[in-house]
């Protein structure tokens, strides 16, 4: 038994520090908002009362019942537990990625992954309360992860002990009671069930994970509560969301969902790109290639030009009618009446869809590996595809930019995927430490950046 802890803290001791950091960053946070409305009604209420009151969350707002469920149970018993957990959460989410996408033990690894999990943008599950939010959407997508790895042991032919299947399945019931965490979890495991059955390397405990999503996904979509807080979403957020066709609704969730994620100058997207442009270069790639990874990355530096220059300057006059295209869509879509074939809306749509492919063709090209390839394009796509679908949700604005974890997650795993390639290829030992000294400071100013964001005491 102590052979074993001193083994995990051995191989494990980044992540533990990265872990207890980041629990630290939550034990002063601001009470505000939905943290604030719960730990007053939480208050004074029994174990049967607070079983009772996740129960009518489920018919009454929300179909998180388990995820709800244990809110309601820090809230009112342990809400001093909850930065803890946040941590374990932390902690959960490194160990799987590197499980996931990287071959082994190695330091420098584990540095780049702690790294690019912190350059996530936590402050945007900070803005209806931290707790709240973070115990929501954060855990739910380590969760998640943590169930991708039987597909993982399945793919390479590897076992599972009972305890290990035990965590993994548990992982998923939880993880897969959230509705982003979900469509991933439905998506991915649905096209390596396909893909074992065709290779005939399916196991039962694919299947297993399987059904678990097919029946979350089910309580999800019969959940009397997801229709009334989607009521509620439409007349105090969107009102003229009927007005929208179907294709009005797929394009308002295409658009919406990658240009936040492309325009907004977000450290989550910007690092990857930077490191696949490098890795892509190094390997002495084609002309074309080298051109397409350095689109995603020059088109982040045009929108930090755009943000920092002087509105009136000559150089923000000659990038304004450029810089268009990279402005927020309305909120009623693009392909619609208003806006329909104008030249403006149908680039950005376009540039859009270059940029995301430019990236992925990228990352698969460092990678060069089908089979390592499967798990974090297909997660991507699927966690991409969840927000996606928010559009055809009213709440797809009043959700926020806090819906956008479960996608930040899946770019770290691609990252970590992409950096165990390269890291395992011989005659990188100084591109090795120069990456890893330069994510080193990034992880630094990351978690000062997480310190200042919840010292704050939001008032809204």
């Amino acid at each position: 038994m102590t052979d074993n802890i001193k083994k995990i803290f051995r191989r494990d001791s980044i992540f533990i520090i990265a872990a207890i950091m980041f629990a630290a960053a939550f034990f002063k946070v601001g009470i505000f908002i939905d943290d604030k409305a719960t730990m007053d009604s939480a208050a004074g209420l029994s174990l049967p009362g607070v079983l009772e009151r996740a129960v009518q969350d489920y018919s009454g707002w929300s179909s998180r019942i388990l995820i709800n469920g244990i809110i309601w149970l820090l809230f009112r018993y342990a809400p001093r537990l909850i930065p803890v957990i946040l941590g374990l959460a932390m902690f959960i989410l490194l160990r799987s990625l590197r499980t996931l996408f990287c071959s082994g033990y190695d330091i420098y690894k584990d540095a780049m992954i702690a790294g690019i999990a912190f350059t996530i943008p936590f402050v945007q599950l900070g803005e209806a309360g931290w707790y709240i939010t973070m115990l929501t959407y954060f855990l739910p997508g380590a969760l998640a992860m943590a169930g991708l790895i039987p597909l993982k042991k399945c793919l390479h032919d590897e076992k599972l002990t009972k305890g290990q299947l035990t965590l993994y399945i548990s992982a998923i019931i939880l993880a897969s009671n959230f509705e982003l965490s979900m469509a991933m979890l439905l998506g991915t495991y649905a096209v390596f069930t396909v893909y074992f059955i065709i290779t005939k390397k399916i196991k039962p405990y694919v299947i297993a994970g399987l059904l678990i999503v097919i029946v979350s996904a089910a309580i999800i979509l019969i959940s009397p509560g997801n229709a009334i807080r989607e009521a509620d979403g439409m007349g105090r957020w969107f009102t003229d969301y009927k007005m929208l066709s179907v294709i009005d609704r797929f394009d308002l969730g295409l658009t919406s969902t990658f240009n936040r994620l492309v325009f907004s100058g977000l450290l989550i997207w910007i690092i990857p790109n930077i490191i696949v442009l490098i890795l892509v270069w190094r390997k002495g790639a084609t002309v074309l290639m080298r051109a397409a990874s350095l689109l995603p990355t020059g088109v982040s530096a045009f929108i930090i030009l755009k943000n920092t220059v002087n509105e009136d300057s000559y150089t923000y006059k000659l990038i304004s009618r450029v810089s268009e295209v990279t402005e927020p869509v309305e909120r009623t879509g693009l392909i619609n009446a208003a806006t329909s074939w104008q030249i403006t809306e149908l680039c950005q749509l376009v540039l859009l869809s270059i940029v995301i492919t430019a990236f992925m063709l990228g990352a698969v090209y460092v990678i060069d590996d089908k089979k390592k390839c499967l798990l974090p394009t297909i997660s991507f796509v699927f966690a991409a595809a969840g927000r996606v679908m928010l559009g055809f949700s009213p709440t797809v604005w009043a959700s926020g930019r806090r819906t956008f974890s479960i996608m930040y997650i899946t770019i770290c795993g691609i990252t970590a995927a992409v950096i165990d390639k390269a890291f395992s290829e011989k005659g990188n030992d100084r591109l090795r430490k120069i990456l890893t000294s330069g994510m080193s400071l990034i992880f630094v100013i990351c978690y000062m950046m997480l310190l200042a964001d919840t010292d704050r005491y939001y008032l809204r």
